[in-house]
């Protein structure tokens, strides 16, 4: 079993190495997007996004469904 955590993604910091700061609970931490974003996509499009993040890995793209319901569980600003 997987315990996820959420962020929105809110920079680029290496484009080469798919790395990517995101915001999580108002603190900003780097991580992959390697396993979402294929080499050569350009990273810009996933500012904004938020993502669930496993072991500094982003694994998943969370939906506004998703993010509806984190924000009426109030696990989500």
């Amino acid at each position: 079993m997987c315990i996820a955590r959420h962020g929105r993604i809110c920079g680029i910091v290496d484009a080469e190495r798919r790395i990517v700061s995101v915001g999580i609970d108002g603190q900003r931490e780097e991580i992959s997007l390697a396993f979402l974003s294929p080499p050569g996509e350009a990273l810009e499009i996933w500012i904004g996004v938020v993502v669930a993040i496993h072991v500094g890995f982003a694994v998943q793209r969370l939906e506004e469904a998703d993010i509806a319901l984190l924000a009426e569980l109030s696990l989500m600003p």
